[in-house]
């Protein structure tokens, strides 16, 4: 996941610093998650959504758009674009 928040940063033209304020954190703590010295855990992920209007809960549990029973989650999943490049 490393790579993928390496290649959003560059695909966004965004700095360690500019995420880091983005996100409330300090830009150590993203160089550390970036050199690997830190896992990217699901705080993070929800931090990282809710800085930039991710809904990760819509877009891996189907959210209010999805059918809610649960058969169809692979489908409903595939059909729709990754909204968090990230959560893909």
């Amino acid at each position: 996941m490393t790579k993928q928040l390496r290649d959003w940063m560059q695909a966004h033209h965004m700095s360690q610093t500019q995420l880091a304020n983005r996100m409330g954190v300090t830009q150590a703590y993203i160089s550390s998650i970036l050199s690997g010295n830190r896992i990217i855990t699901p705080g993070f992920i929800g931090r990282f959504a809710q800085a930039f209007g991710f809904d990760v809960a819509a877009e891996v549990f189907g959210g209010a758009g999805g059918k809610g029973n649960g058969d169809d989650v692979q489908s409903d999943v595939a059909e729709r674009p990754a909204v968090c490049e990230l959560c893909a």
